[in-house]
């Protein structure tokens, strides 16, 4: 816009590459973290990465046993290493709900 302008005026294409480059960098680097910082705050509620999975309902595709260190969920079309926070035995192919998420492994409840 500001080179046109320049170009309007009958300014040589120096001046016109001059000061479209000076508006070009003030407003990387003054107008974009402006508005950066505005379409964020908008945003910071969302949930992301594996806080996104809390809640989520899964299905059981190996028995979660706590006694024999196994279980397997499938949720969103992954599958997950499984534990049940109360130890209990949730066998396969229940609905599960997931609560919590801890590395690789998801603490699920029976729905």
């Amino acid at each position: 816009m500001f080179g046109t302008l320049a170009a309007a005026l009958g300014l040589n294409i120096q001046w016109q590459v001059f000061i479209f480059s000076i508006f070009s960098l003030t407003s990387f680097f003054i107008v974009r973290p402006l508005l950066k910082k505005w379409a964020y705050k908008r945003s910071h509620n969302v949930a992301t990465n594996m806080d996104a999975l809390i809640g989520r309902i899964g299905v059981v595709t190996e028995k979660i046993d706590l006694s024999k260190n196994t279980g397997r969920v499938k949720v969103d079309g992954d599958d997950w290493m499984a534990r049940s926070p109360d130890g209990i035995i949730i066998e396969k192919e229940n609905i599960v709900k997931v609560i919590k998420v801890e590395s690789i492994v998801m603490l699920v409840e029976k729905v």
